[in-house]
């Protein structure tokens, strides 16, 4: 009888040991099971992080692009108008010299103010140059004349008007500028 009771206890003890080596090894292969589904969702929330990012830059050079080219339009439209405003200017410039036509000319000349001001509310800027130092970014130098009244290289007579766009040239001025 102690031979069977010795036996029952082996094999309730053997029995427990399995039990406890299941659950052992079911914890570790849950561990590892969370341990992989930890690192899936890592990658996982790296990957978003990415896309979000790549988003973000995507929608910001779209606009970036989108403003770019409603500006070179514009530029572009202007270029094309700064002759209809040069001879604007000159026609206004000659009919002042014609008495007969003073009501005529004070007409055109609120047209042309208007027309400039509709022009500057869109970002054209005229270039400053006469008395200013001569600067080949913003001056076209048609000629030089010898003067001692004002320092060398100070424009001292505008021949055709400069014009910016968003502090961009897009036209130079033509001028003459002083020389020793």
């Amino acid at each position: 009888m102690a031979s069977e009771i010795n036996n029952e206890a082996t094999i309730e003890e053997n029995i427990i040991e399995e039990n406890l080596t299941e659950e052992v090894s079911q914890e570790a292969e849950e561990k590892t099971a969370c341990g992989e589904l930890q690192a899936q969702l890592d990658e996982l929330n790296q990957r978003y992080i990415r896309l979000v990012a790549d988003f973000d830059n995507y929608r910001r050079r779209t606009t970036q692009e989108k403003s770019e080219l409603a500006d070179y339009t514009l530029a572009n439209m202007f270029t094309r108008l700064l002759p209809v405003v040069d001879n604007f200017e000159r026609a206004l410039a000659a009919a002042e010299l014609n008495e007969q036509i003073k009501g005529y000319l004070k007409g055109m000349e609120m047209v042309y103010t208007q027309f400039l001001e509709c022009l500057n509310k869109e970002g054209l800027a005229t270039i400053q140059a006469v008395g200013e130092p001569f600067d080949p970014k913003k001056h076209e130098a048609i000629m030089t004349v010898p003067t001692d009244e004002v320092e060398e290289d100070t424009v001292i007579e505008e021949l055709q008007k400069g014009y910016t766009f968003k502090d961009k040239v897009i036209r130079p001025t033509m001028c003459k500028v002083s020389a020793k």
